[in-house]
């Protein structure tokens, strides 16, 4: 067994890290801001000054479906943090973890399966309405061509992918003891790019080679979030403190780097990063990584604002938001473009959008913990990492 400290020495304290929450926060926000603008007017990226002002401000408007991304980094960081601290207990037990994976995220995906099938494809040839729920149910879209099913608004192909990786986190955890979460990354990127370029690109496969494909090709954010968790812990283990400049400097860095490359930049970026086997999403991943990174060593006040109260709150029921968002759009027509849509309606729209997601959090998430324990804790001062008497690191106040 390994001893409290050494389980100490060797972890991060992430369950409750309201930089994660909040992160997840501006994620949903994200993307529930880019299906909600499909048809927003945008500036010309390809002409318009880098680094200005409506340039940033264009990229941060049509950039919002990038908030999947930042997702994917996240749960790599909290599976790989979460595996470390079973790992320094002496003991991993795989069957416990597939049953907490799936606790977490079947239940409500299954029953909004249920719910939005029955609603869009429902009626009276049940044939077709089992083989949708089948479809749907057992995530067949990761394996075969969607185009003859139905859409029912769950975001499945991304929450498919979200199970693929939970899936075979023990290969990933093997390999990156093995070889250290760099090298594991630029093993897995590599290959991916290039034949997912061509899969991608010029569709040179058959249909269901390139849902395989592409789900190989959007999971590298998870690998990403492996080596965030490394680096985070790395620089606990062999800095005391890290000045408080420094995290605000790579956290500008890493914002203005991830604007630079989240659209395809212009000319002469787009020769040295674009056409490098897609070079531009490795470097967009990596700065979105930076940023979470600078914020977590950072203890300032840019902390305490990014690090708010409602967006920890959005943060940790994105999940409901992320399953229910596109049915509230629908049926309420919460497009912020759309002349039709007027503001009452958004207001309503969105009110109830966030009471259901609550809801859901509250009764279908979490139906067994105490409400108090559903909520962030407030911006409290961090204070250096104490040992608690199991063994884990946590921040105390």
């Amino acid at each position: 067994m390994v001893s409290a400290s050494a389980a100490a020495s060797n972890s991060v304290d992430s369950g409750k890290d309201s930089v994660l929450n909040s992160f997840r926060g501006i994620a949903i926000i994200g993307v529930i801001w880019h299906h909600s603008t499909a048809g927003l007017a945008s500036l010309n990226l390809e002409t318009t000054q880098h680094f200005s002002f409506s340039f940033i401000l264009n990229t941060v408007v049509l950039c919002g479906y990038k908030g999947v991304d930042l997702f994917f980094i996240l749960s790599g960081y909290v599976l790989t943090e979460s595996y470390q601290r079973i790992e320094s207990k002496g003991k991993v037990a795989w069957i416990g973890y597939y049953r907490r994976r799936a606790k977490r995220l079947l239940p409500l995906y299954w029953l909004a399966v249920i719910i939005l099938t029955s609603f869009n494809v429902g009626g009276n040839n049940a044939s077709n309405y089992l083989a949708h729920l089948a479809y749907y149910l057992t995530f067949g879209y990761l394996v075969s061509d969607f185009s003859q099913y139905k859409s029912i608004g769950i975001p499945g192909i991304s929450l498919g992918i979200e199970v693929l990786f939970s899936i075979f986190v023990p290969l990933v955890w093997a390999a990156r003891k093995k070889m250290g979460s760099p090298l594991l990354l630029l093993a897995y990127v590599a290959p991916t790019f290039l034949v997912s370029e061509a899969a991608i690109v010029n569709r040179l496969i058959h249909p269901n080679l390139f849902i395989i494909w592409y789900s190989l090709y959007s999971s590298i954010p998870f690998f990403c979030g492996v080596l965030l968790y490394d680096t985070h812990l790395f620089i606990k283990r062999n800095f005391d403190t890290i000045p408080n400049g420094a995290a605000l400097l790579a956290l500008l860095i890493g914002f203005l780097l991830s604007v630079c490359v989240a659209e395809r930049p212009p000319e002469p970026l787009d020769r040295i990063i674009y056409d490098f086997f897609n070079a531009r999403e490795l470097i967009f991943l990596l700065s979105l990584s930076l940023m979470i990174l600078s914020l977590q060593l950072s203890t300032g006040v840019v902390r305490k604002i990014a690090t708010n109260w409602p967006l920890q709150l959005i943060g940790m029921m994105c999940y409901s938001l992320f399953i229910w968002h596109s049915t509230f759009i629908g049926v309420f027509n919460l497009k912020v473009d759309s002349s039709t849509t007027g503001a009452l309606n958004l207001v309503v729209g969105y009110s109830m959008m966030i009471l259901f997601s609550f809801l859901s959090y509250r009764y279908i998430e979490f139906p067994s913990r105490p409400l108090r324990n559903l909520f962030p804790e407030r911006n409290l001062p961090i204070k250096p990492t104490a040992t608690c008497p199991g063994g884990a690191a946590t921040e105390t106040a």
